[in-house]
């Protein structure tokens, strides 16, 4: 059985610390920030109404199932 060294450290290089090698990147945080700062605001409002108009179209078919629930309600009820 090999003998083992238990309180092995791996030597350190002078100078380094725990970042990577070569020049930084951007973080996500920040191409975010980029992004909400001078992206987001230009589709914003094309967004929007696109959503108001999913909003309204799956509101009338709501709507119009509501009113014939309530018909059919009142017509067993006067049975």
């Amino acid at each position: 059985m090999p003998k083992t060294d238990y309180c092995y450290q791996a030597p350190t290089l002078a100078g380094n610390g725990g970042r990577c090698f070569g020049t930084r990147r951007t973080s996500f945080r920040a191409i975010s920030q980029d992004y909400f700062k001078n992206e987001a605001p230009q589709s914003f409002v094309t967004e929007a109404a696109l959503f108001c108009v999913i909003v309204m179209t799956a509101a009338v078919p709501v709507i119009n199932s509501a009113s014939a629930l309530l018909h059919l309600v009142r017509a067993f009820a006067i049975l």
